[in-house]
């Protein structure tokens, strides 16, 4: 598990938006509550209030991603630079872009529908992953907390999180990178492209455009496929101006099939 790439917006957008008619990722396992016992024992009573505070403090984040809380999650991370801040700030669009969608859809057409049409969650994804803490694996040295999940305890950490005043918080240095501001340029772009399309997806099922459950999740696929190959596009044509923009094809690969858009 990567978390990197994972929790950084663009790459979870991007793959998801330009895979080619991929079946459904399997949702990841089900997550006690934040007050679960950490998964390893501790060496001393410290150690092991410390792990208990962690555990915690992840589950504190997922509910936060549960529940469309973007200024939780934004809470339970430990951010750096200005770009950072501006990172998340965009991020936060996307999360409650993508809760809205998923809540307007099961407003409309009802849990048994949804469910029924084979529509999960999992299928509305937001700017930052869900986290499996029943496999976390905690490590705590000093004001910093190594977390790995699943079986491998010696493997490198892929989480770290690290102790502000009383509170433990998910590490933006190791989550976000160094990020230039013309990374962030062109991130944001295609997060602002995603999130019109998310937005206009859910106007379509308040007005009854959109007549199906599944239809709402192949037609939202599609919208942001053309939309992120489309702002990349853009964002080519802005680096290499004097390129026309026939010389420089698609933007990620073969094009889209066509698709009719709504009226």
């Amino acid at each position: 598990m990567k978390l990197r790439s994972s929790l950084v917006l663009v790459s979870l957008f991007v793959s998801t938006a330009c895979a080619q008619e991929q079946p459904p990722q399997p949702a990841l396992p089900p997550v006690p509550g934040a007050s679960a016992p950490a998964t390893q024992p501790a060496t001393n009573p410290a150690d092991a209030a410390a792990i208990a505070a962690v555990h915690d403090a992840l589950g504190e984040y997922n509910k936060a991603v549960r529940d469309g809380n973007a200024d939780g999650i934004e809470a339970a991370l430990q951010l750096g630079g200005d770009t950072q801040k501006k990172m998340v700030a965009v991020a936060k669009t996307l999360v409650v872009a993508s809760h809205d969608l998923y809540a307007v859809t099961l407003e409309k057409f009802g849990k048994e529908a949804i469910e029924k049409g084979g529509v999960t969650r999992e299928q509305f994804p937001s700017a930052f992953p869900e986290l499996p803490i029943d496999q976390a694996k905690i490590k705590i040295d000093g004001a910093k907390a190594a977390v790995r999940f699943g079986p491998d305890e010696a493997g490198p950490a892929v989480l770290t999180l690290v102790k502000v005043g009383e509170k433990w918080k998910l590490s933006g240095d190791e989550l976000l990178g160094n990020m230039t501001e013309q990374q962030f340029k062109e991130q944001s772009g295609v997060i602002g492209a995603v999130v019109a399309v998310m937005s206009k997806t859910a106007a379509d099922v308040k007005s009854g455009k959109i007549e199906a459950p599944d239809e709402v999740v192949v037609l939202w696929n599609h919208r942001v496929q053309k939309a992120v190959n489309e702002a990349r596009a853009k964002q080519v044509q802005a680096d290499s101006p004097m390129l026309p923009p026939e010389m420089m094809g698609p933007a990620t690969g073969p094009a889209a099939p066509a698709m009719p858009e709504l009226p």
